[in-house]
């Protein structure tokens, strides 16, 4: 009984210190070819690059993930493999991450995961990512280390538009905020697409 409890300690343990997501963002944009010749018809081909950034916590007991699921919002979904930051470090991972905040007690990686999926056709799509480990200790979100991690951006595809793309940001949202005091984060959004 007693090696049970030892174990079932340390299963918890690990889990406990599991959490790690801190912000994240769903980029998109549009690649060629976007047109093929179908019967001596041309139509469209909407093809696009998907990118899931995601910053998280870094060190011992932090969960990461070497692959994440992005759901497309026409009822697929694609396993995307991490494609930034190679290092010796990564056990399992050939791509790991960059650490782009190294401080004592805040280190803060960004990971890109990056899969191309091609639409059927026009309309509206809700692509989304979601993840177990949130951070815990969030003021403003109850019990944040049990709620999920969500991120979504809507995709609309029209056979008039041509390209569209995703804005772009050029600020991550890794900023510190203090107690009692306004917390701003202009996150430097910019249309590719004019």
């Amino acid at each position: 009984m007693k090696r049970l409890l030892v174990l079932l300690f340390i299963c918890l343990s690990v889990y406990s210190f599991a959490t790690h997501n801190r912000a994240g963002e769903i980029q998109y944009k549009r690649i060629a070819p976007f047109t093929q010749v179908v019967g001596n018809i041309t139509v469209q081909v909407y093809t696009y690059s998907i990118t899931l950034i995601k910053y998280t916590d870094d060190g011992n007991g932090v969960a990461d993930r070497c692959v994440d699921t992005i759901y497309f919002g026409d009822g697929q979904r694609g396993i995307a493999p991490r494609v930034n930051g190679g290092t010796a470090l990564c056990n399992d991972c050939n791509q790991c991450g960059d650490l782009i905040i190294n401080q004592p007690g805040y280190r803060v990686k960004r990971n890109i995961y990056t899969i191309i999926h091609t639409y059927s056709g026009a309309g509206s799509y809700l692509i989304h990512s979601f993840d177990p480990n949130r951070n815990g200790g969030v003021i403003n979100i109850p019990q944040s280390i049990n709620q999920p991690f969500y991120l979504e951006s809507l995709l609309i595809i029209n056979n008039f538009s041509g390209a569209n793309s995703s804005p772009e940001f050029k600020y991550p949202p890794i900023d510190r905020a203090c107690d009692s005091k306004c917390f701003y984060h202009n996150p430097g959004a910019y249309d590719s697409d004019g």
